[in-house]
């Protein structure tokens, strides 16, 4: 392998089944006006939407355009293969589901020069198409949803936990180990984490924004965000990176309602009403800020149901992963990758 380029910087991309919105992705990627950059690696899982044709056509347009076929399909196995296969100084990871300004790379490139940081990422403003993609996308950018995700919620820049979509210096990134194959879900969470007890910082650069599109429906929303509580979990127990507040809150969340449901069963109802109360009270605020923020009141309702969705998708995760012990052995962790 090459040694890394000093001055230059490669994009890497995961992608599968992305649908007709690749080609704004695309475009988006390709047209950054950032001169050091001079390879973006498209790492293909397997499609069945016209994605693998829409990355091909990319790829016969642009010479910088490097396809990789992706057999597992996972977001680690494809970010590491882009990884190796770049010898740039600066490694940056954009998704095919996001659409980045065009100063994107540059200002990640001159934040990480400023601050000296290990990892640079951009705040996300998650928006939507439809009605219901408009709600879930105020509960994912709000403090009632998300709780303190800093890089969904704050327009402040600092030094935070973890980013989304950041850059990395390559030769760091491969002596971390790159991403953990083993994980569907949460491959930057667990990369920042071991970054950071490793002596890096990671920082967020709020002025550097991204759209993000979430899922569509609620019933891919809860699918996403089980996964997210799955996998989190995982990476706690199996690597070390500690479950942070925030995330352990859906957990305690489904806890307490479970007790208060089978309390009330009982007839001992006081409880449950008391923890509605108190939730109904968070709802209606998120109701009240989503109405504010988009003067939609269909949106501002719906955000309330999608909220609800996160919360326990997230909590019931967390507690599954809990119940099933050893499940990054070999054997375990081949039926977990087939069933996603």
């Amino acid at each position: 392998m090459a040694s890394a380029d000093g001055s230059r910087v490669s994009v890497i991309m995961p992608v599968r089944q992305e649908g007709a919105g690749l080609p704004d992705v695309l475009a988006a990627v390709t047209s950054q006006d950032c001169v050091l950059l001079d390879r973006i690696v498209v790492a293909l899982g397997p499609s069945e939407d016209g994605t693998a044709e829409l990355v091909d056509e990319w790829a016969r347009r642009d010479a910088r355009v490097l396809v990789l076929p992706n057999p597992e399909g996972i977001v680690s196995t494809g970010l590491n293969r882009a990884v190796q296969a770049v010898n740039s100084r600066y490694v940056v990871r954009i998704d095919g589901h996001c659409l980045v300004p065009r100063d994107y790379v540059s200002c990640l490139l001159s934040s990480a020069a400023r601050t000296g940081a290990a990892c640079v990422g951009p705040r996300l403003r998650t928006i939507g198409a439809t009605t219901t993609q408009r709600a879930i996308a105020a509960a994912m950018s709000s403090g009632f949803g998300v709780g303190g995700s800093r890089f969904r919620t704050s327009s402040r820049s600092g030094y935070v936990d973890t980013v989304a979509f950041g850059l990395y210096e390559r030769d760091r990134l491969l002596q971390l180990g790159g991403f953990r194959p083993e994980l569907v879900r949460n491959q930057d969470d667990e990369l920042n984490a071991r970054l950071r007890r490793a002596g890096g910082t990671v920082y967020l650069d709020a002025d550097v924004c991204v759209d993000y599109y979430p899922r569509g429906s609620l019933r891919g929303l809860w699918r996403q965000y089980f996964e997210y509580g799955y996998w989190r979990t995982i990476t706690a127990r199996a690597f070390g990176d500690q479950l942070r507040i925030r995330q352990l809150v859906p957990g305690l969340f489904v806890v307490g309602l479970t007790a208060s449901i089978v309390l009330a069963a009982l007839g001992r109802p006081l409880l449950l009403a008391a923890g509605l109360s108190a939730y109904s009270l968070v709802l209606g605020l998120l109701i009240l800020q989503t109405a504010r923020r988009t003067s939609d009141v269909r949106v501002a309702l719906l955000s309330a149901p999608a909220a609800v969705v996160l919360h326990l998708s997230y909590g019931c995760g967390l507690w599954r992963s809990l119940l099933r012990p050893n499940v990054l052995r070999p054997g375990r962790l081949r039926e977990e990758l087939a069933s996603t």
